[in-house]
């Protein structure tokens, strides 16, 4: 019973013991503890030089970072790190000893100073709060993380994105980059960008922020752009730009599209833009993916002749009695939702549609015009107008969801195809078996 008891308590003691505590006899050592507390790859290596890129998971405190710089130098060149839960670091002082070109640091409330990251040949850069997380120091204060960005100036960054760091006021430190792409998310206290004009960006994110201006962005190289629930009133400052991806979600005051006319975008995302009713702008776009969702004041779609669409997803637009203007040869994807003003599925024919998703299109009662398509997976749940299955008969069809769709009662013209089938109705998955 002693030795048991002895054993037990060993045991214990090595589980509990800090990572600090762990030595490094071999480049295996090394490479075992970095794959436990974290994932490790490698990435152009050769005999010379292995280069690493480390993602940690786990919870980890100062003298945890100390030993995974120790142990990856051992292996290798750390050149990508991704820290996923920093909520106790407060020394980021290990990272000097290292190479890095690209780096994420999520949730480091406790940590203030960036300096010891001024002298890396850093080239990305992610500081990433959760505003949302109830994290709470001992005097009972949220602590807000990294507030003074002036360790940064130096670096020469290629990509920087911040989110959620509430004490940052302002961008100046950044005034000398030459940042092709920044995302700022959460900043609920940054009011002016203007530190980003003149940058040769091209891709930009700005998500639930107070800005309301996009002059920044006027001679900006941009090809990528997503505004998501900031206050911008007027895009006119996009206008002759060469977008190839836009998305456009929550702006309320944002009412004309001019400015995206005749712009190369293949990939659009408008949602929730209620001040939205004239969508020509968006005819003459070349667009390959489209989604429109949540657009009240909208009665029309486009005509979208020059497209050569490939996705199209619609979705809340309760005017749309018809999508016959964005019919492209090119379909395989089709995703429908919440259009109560829509009748018939007129303008599919034709379209070599592989996924195709309906629910709450009660006033839909035909899927003729999909016969003949060669649908893999389809989602017709909670469409209360569909009966019959028939025109799927001859689709090489894998996957089909009927939840809420009470409507079909029979599966026999599916006879014989090797189908995962998702329904609340019992005797329709007795009907598949009989079939099989």
């Amino acid at each position: 019973m002693r030795r048991m008891l002895t054993t037990c308590l060993v045991s214990f003691c090595l589980m509990a013991a800090p990572l600090s505590a762990i030595a490094f006899d071999t480049n295996a050592d090394a490479r075992a503890f970095l794959n436990t507390v974290g994932s490790l790859s490698e990435f152009g290596s050769s005999e010379q030089e292995r280069l690493l890129n480390l993602r940690v998971q786990d919870r980890i405190e100062n003298d945890d970072l100390q030993q995974i710089v120790e142990a990856a130098s051992i292996v290798g060149t750390l050149q990508s790190l991704t820290i996923s839960n920093g909520q106790d670091i407060t020394d980021i002082s290990p990272l000097r000893e290292t190479k890095l070109t690209s780096l994420t640091l999520a949730g480091v409330f406790l940590l203030n100073d960036l300096s010891p990251l001024s002298e890396l040949p850093l080239e990305r850069l992610r500081l990433e709060l959760d505003p949302g997380l109830n994290y709470n120091t001992q005097d009972g204060q949220l602590p807000i993380g990294p507030a003074d960005l002036s360790a940064l100036s130096l670096l020469e960054l290629r990509s920087l994105s911040l989110r959620g760091l509430s004490g940052v006021t302002n961008l100046n430190a950044l005034s000398k980059m030459q940042l092709e792409s920044v995302g700022l998310e959460e900043m609920y206290n940054l009011t002016d960008v203007s530190a980003l004009k003149g940058m040769p960006l091209r891709g930009v994110t700005l998500r639930r922020m107070p800005i309301d201006d996009l002059s920044f962005l006027a001679d900006a190289p941009l090809e990528n752009l997503d505004l998501s629930e900031v206050s911008i009133r007027d895009l006119a400052p996009l206008s002759g730009k060469m977008l190839a991806e836009v998305r456009l979600v929550d702006l309320p005051f944002v009412g004309a599209l001019e400015p995206l006319r005749n712009q190369p975008i293949k990939h659009l995302r408008l949602q929730a833009l209620p001040a939205v009713a004239d969508l020509s702008p968006l005819s003459e776009l070349p667009l390959e993916g489209i989604s429109l969702s949540i657009l009240p004041a909208v009665t029309e779609l486009p005509s979208l002749d020059k497209s050569q669409l490939t996705t199209v997803a619609l979705a809340d637009l309760p005017q749309i009695t018809s999508f016959r203007q964005v019919f492209s040869p090119t379909l395989s994807e089709v995703s429908l939702a919440s259009l109560p003003g829509l009748t018939t599925l007129d303008g599919l024919q034709g379209a070599p549609i592989k996924r195709f998703s309906m629910s709450g299109c009660d006033a839909v009662t035909s899927l003729e015009p999909l016969s003949g398509a060669p649908i893999q997976w389809a989602d017709l749940s909670h469409s209360s107008g569909i009966t019959d299955v028939t025109p799927l008969a001859t689709a090489p069809l894998r996957d089909l969801n009927l939840s809420g769709t009470l409507g079909v009662l029979t599966l026999s013209p599916l006879q014989g195809k090797q189908l995962r089938l998702t329904t609340h109705n019992r005797a329709l998955f007795n009907q598949l078996l009989e079939l099989g």
